[in-house]
């Protein structure tokens, strides 16, 4: 979203879909957050998004607003982004020459790979080898064989 920054989260969470019942999540998430100072008790928030520890999301809070009272932050551009229907992929280049950071907004697809109750989106580290791979595209992304050759082709 313009004028927006990105957290993105590093653990594979278990997320509840309904009360009582967790499922692990086995991709990273990542969500939109404004460029402004949170309140301490604003981890609670992050903890539902990012599928955080009560510990991790409060050292987040504390974390972000260092960054931004230190203008620490990073700011990246995609590369290009992959459309498929209403889904998309922001592509953005690493220092490794090999290695993307792939950004899924709203792609719907299997219950062990979605965002849910608001959850935050997916993201993925990429090669232009993992892209080749159905297995990959499958597990990380969450795509069918159609969107696969979809993806492939804007890749």
């Amino acid at each position: 979203m313009k004028g927006y920054y990105a957290l993105l989260s590093e653990t594979k969470p278990e997320v509840e879909f309904e009360p009582g019942f967790e499922q692990r999540i086995e991709n990273f998430l990542w969500y939109n957050i404004e460029p402004s100072f949170v309140p301490d008790g604003y981890g609670s928030y992050f903890k539902e998004k990012l599928g955080l520890t009560e510990q991790d999301a409060a050292h987040l809070v504390d974390e972000w607003n260092t960054t931004l009272s230190t203008g620490a932050t990073v700011n990246a551009r995609f590369a290009r982004i992959i459309t498929i229907g209403n889904s998309r992929f922001g592509i953005i280049e690493t220092e490794d020459n090999d290695v993307y950071l792939v950004l899924q907004g709203n792609h719907t697809s299997f219950p062990h790979q979605v965002s849910v109750k608001g959850a935050g989106y997916r993201w993925a580290y990429l090669t232009d080898i993992m892209v080749l791979s159905d297995q990959v595209l499958y597990e990380i992304l969450g795509l069918t064989p159609v969107e696969m050759a979809s993806f492939r082709e804007q890749w």
